[in-house]
């Protein structure tokens, strides 16, 4: 039976020429810093309301980031810059603003920018949030790093960095359970003890292609497609990840109406479906259109961000 002939895309209102150019140029100037640590990408940070800086943990390093620069200074070295580059934000925003939808939304958050996060810390986050809020996501990585990482001093501070996958893999079940991960319990120890022994190597996965990371990250127990896509785009390189969940669809259903067919059942087929048509419609910097997107789409909303303090059952930072 011939598939029947799709229904044409509901054009966007038409803009002056040289809006992608324009939008992207807003969004290369200051970073707000608030705006990118409000978008869902990362949970462990808090902002010190006496000099508006924002305090974090990256890994096995304690982070501080301020300023319109921005300023970033760590306890320790990382892997690169926890920024992604601006030029590269130059280069994805003119490849994403293809209509007046995505145009809106970067003018909305010009300062938005993605981070290139501690790729076990994002792996083991994304594993820890699955239907969960964010506030409940907070206090189970606060929890585990309370509970399994190293104290470090930084800016005055003690602070508990992420546990290391091997300290998280020889955790025992009722330590786990003590960080309120419920049934995910299991899945982080699985998925720590994969990290650990080099059943998956995230290091490799950072240099592979979108397709291998991708099967080789849902290969593991508690990580589907959505998860796999905020792991590759926060912290693997993979700017074409486009994670999907109730937001985006809801995004993508109401801003595109006549292009994605976002209603009913979000299964495996329908997903990377529905991923294959972002990428075809954004470009290889999909990744940057899907953040702007939600973004907008959970500030709409009211979304819950890290406005609030971490529960005092389970900081990341250690007790004063």
């Amino acid at each position: 039976m011939r598939r029947a002939p799709r229904r044409p895309e509901r054009p966007s209102r038409p803009e002056p020429p040289g809006a992608a150019a324009a939008a992207a140029a807003a969004a290369a100037g200051p970073v707000s810093v608030e705006d990118t640590l409000n978008s869902g990408q990362v949970f462990l940070w808090e902002r010190d309301e006496r000099t508006g800086a924002w305090f974090g943990i990256d890994g096995q390093r304690a982070v501080r980031m301020s300023g319109g620069t921005p300023s970033v200074r760590a306890s320790a070295p990382g892997r690169g810059p926890l920024l992604r580059p601006r030029g590269e934000a130059r280069r994805a925003l003119e490849c994403v603003c293809r209509d007046a939808e995505a145009r809106r939304a970067v003018r909305a958050l010009p300062g938005l920018r993605l981070l290139r996060q501690d790729p076990f810390q994002c792996y083991v986050s994304f594993i820890a949030s699955t239907n969960s809020s964010i506030r409940c996501i907070r206090r189970r990585l606060g929890l585990l790093c309370r509970a399994f990482g190293e104290r470090v001093e930084f800016e005055g501070r003690e602070f508990a960095v992420f546990p290391t996958p091997g300290r998280l893999a020889a955790a025992g079940r009722g330590e786990l359970a003590a960080c309120a991960l419920g049934y995910r319990a299991e899945f982080v120890r699985g998925a720590a003890a994969a990290a650990a022994d080099g059943r998956i190597d995230l290091g490799r996965l950072g240099r592979a292609g979108y397709g291998e990371a991708r099967e080789a990250l849902i290969g593991i127990p508690g990580i589907g497609h959505k998860v796999a896509d905020c792991i590759m785009l926060f912290s693997l390189d993979k700017t074409e990840a486009f994670p999907l969940d109730r937001w985006m669809l809801r995004a993508l259903e109401r801003r595109y109406p006549g292009r994605y067919a976002a209603g009913g059942t979000l299964t495996p087929r329908r997903y990377e479906a529905l991923h294959d048509e972002a990428v075809a419609h954004f470009g290889p910097y999909a990744g940057y259109a899907q953040q702007f997107l939600f973004k907008a789409e959970r500030d709409a909303g009211a979304g819950e961000w890290l406005r609030e303090p971490l529960p005092a059952a389970g900081p990341a930072f250690a007790d004063a």
